[in-house]
């Protein structure tokens, strides 16, 4: 680590638990906002702060391109670092796990950051509601 990343460091950790808060209460936004959408939510979990809200839909693309022409940005799951890998090493491959080469398929990473507003996750969960005509 050098100078000034332990500079943002020391500023950014006076402001940890605010941080924390902010995730939670975002994350709980999702959970009440998506429930009654037909995807897979994240399992809540007692304290738990989220560093990323991942839902777990069939049409990722198709969702992913309405949220973006809507100013939304998302991000897919790590699919190239867990299915992408050649099969000769470590065994990783699509035939040797096909139910996490589904899994990261079907994975979308919702915006969290704690410098967004209350507004802002209200305008994400409206939108993916809309895409699904919820």
């Amino acid at each position: 680590m050098d100078n000034i990343q332990a500079g943002v460091l020391n500023i950014r950790l006076k402001d940890i638990n605010e941080i924390w808060d902010t995730r939670k209460k975002f994350a709980e936004m999702y959970d009440k906002g998506l429930d009654d959408c037909f995807f897979t939510l994240p399992t809540p979990q007692e304290g738990r702060v989220y560093q990323e809200y991942v839902i777990q839909v069939v049409d990722r693309l198709g969702l992913t391109e309405h949220l973006t022409q809507y100013g939304i940005e998302v991000l897919p799951s790590l699919k190239q670092q867990t299915t992408g890998l050649k099969e000769n090493h470590l065994l990783w491959s699509d035939k040797v796990l096909p139910e996490t080469k589904l899994f990261t398929e079907q994975n979308l990473r919702l915006p969290i950051w704690p410098t967004l507003k209350e507004e802002d996750i209200e305008y994400v969960i409206t939108t993916i509601k809309n895409f699904y005509g919820v």
